[in-house]
């Protein structure tokens, strides 16, 4: 295979990454859009793997009934502590609204979304760069 057409593969993941990215940033946004904020609080802090932490968190919605979640989102060190009074958003239109919490915090709403996109432009940056590169460097 051509050193161009490797780098075209490169450039291609970056589009594919970058446009699930953007996928993931507009249904978020549209998640957003539509969710009711209320107030939770951090009951535990789930171990999922290698130290990384998932907050459980338990609130109530407009109607009074209380549930709980297990965030999507782990991280090491944990994003929250036990007892931390957090905003939790949920969508009530949503045919099962308890399962569509989040908390409402930069890296449980947008850490994917966010992943993808750098990933995506790393990928389309190094493919496109050398690209350009290999191009300059052929002879015409």
């Amino acid at each position: 295979m051509k050193v161009t057409g490797m780098l075209n593969i490169f450039i291609v993941i970056g589009i594919l990454l970058m446009a699930l990215g953007i996928y993931l940033f507009t249904k978020t946004q549209e998640f957003i859009d539509r969710a009711v904020p209320v107030q939770g609080v951090v009951v535990e802090l789930v171990d999922t793997g290698e130290g990384s932490m998932a907050p459980v968190v338990e609130y109530r919605d407009e109607a009074g009934q209380q549930h709980v979640f297990k965030s999507n989102t782990s991280s090491k060190p944990p994003s929250h502590e036990e007892g931390e009074t957090v905003l939790v958003l949920y969508d009530p239109s949503a045919e099962d609204a308890p399962s569509t919490a989040k908390i409402r915090s930069t890296l449980h709403l947008w850490g994917l979304s966010y992943f993808f996109l750098g990933f995506g432009a790393l990928w389309l940056l190094i493919g496109g760069g050398a690209r350009i590169a290999v191009s300059k460097q052929s002879p015409r």
